[in-house]
């Protein structure tokens, strides 16, 4: 255990303090016992000038060890909370490096369900069927575990609370564009007819709403950025839309962005 100079200091002068004490103590006793005379006098004249005040010397003496063990222990208790801010923040700078990565699978994964949802947006505008034979050669998205864990370990390691509703948004609408484009894996073949295209229309607009919030998400782990987290706002969707490739110039996407902000949304060009 590391020990301050001060408390260096505080532990010595009280042990000083301590052997005088009971240096005079012995010093008394033996020339009582032995009952010399010269300076063994001068030791027990001293002592006994102080014995009226014995008790009120022992309380002091006590008073100031238990001031000093309460001292002890909150610069400890202080100690303790440094150490532990410290590592708090070594894990928060940790997770927030590893981020990146976690946000370019999300991205990642969307760009496959962009891909996959816009390919069956097709199908329905051409009349055809959503069957899983005309899936066979499309990669459907499977959201990779590490994602949900990547988001959840941000989320526990950063030491403002305020500062992660970026990514708790981010990772609950994750979950629920997950769990939908596992209903839809599970009616490909079983259901002809399948979604609607407003449906899958929403679900495009869903999914580039997401990629926006990953993308803006990147310039919080960065920072000198001051860039507002968990943007879903239209020009910013809209752009997403334009990224993934959905729409060729900025006013369609941004007519289906404002389309899908005010609900419901408006069809994806196909």
């Amino acid at each position: 255990m590391k020990m301050g100079r001060g408390f260096k200091g505080s532990l010595i002068a009280m042990g000083a303090v301590a052997v005088a004490v009971m240096a005079l103590v012995g010093a008394d006793v033996g020339c009582r016992a032995t009952g010399a005379t010269g300076a063994c006098a001068g030791v027990t004249a001293f002592a006994e000038a102080f014995e009226p005040w014995q008790t009120l010397l022992t309380g002091g003496f006590a008073l100031m060890a238990a001031a000093f063990a309460g001292w002890y222990v909150l610069a400890q208790i202080s100690l303790t909370d440094q150490q532990e801010a410290a590592r708090i923040d070594r894990r928060f700078r940790a997770q927030r490096a590893v981020m990146p990565l976690v946000l370019s699978s999300v991205c990642d994964y969307v760009e496959k369900s962009v891909e996959a949802y816009h390919y069956a947006y097709g199908l329905k505008v051409s009349g055809q069927d959503l069957t899983r034979e005309r899936f066979a050669e499309i990669e459907l998205p499977e959201l990779d575990p590490a994602v949900a864990a990547g988001l959840r370990d941000m989320i526990e390691a950063s030491p403002n609370a305020g500062a992660v509703t970026g990514y708790v948004e981010l990772l609950s609408d994750l979950q629920t564009h997950a769990a939908r484009w596992r209903y839809f894996r599970s009616k490909l073949g079983k259901d002809a007819a399948g979604p609607n295209q407003l449906s899958i229309a929403h679900e495009i607009a869903e999914a580039a709403a997401i990629y926006a919030q990953a993308s803006n998400l990147f310039d919080e782990v960065r920072p000198e950025s001051q860039a507002r987290i968990g943007d879903r706002a239209p020009t910013t969707v809209a752009q997403a839309l334009r990224t993934l490739g959905i729409y060729e110039t900025v006013p369609e996407a941004y007519a289906a962005a404002r389309a899908f902000d005010a609900r419901p949304t408006a069809f994806p060009k196909s």
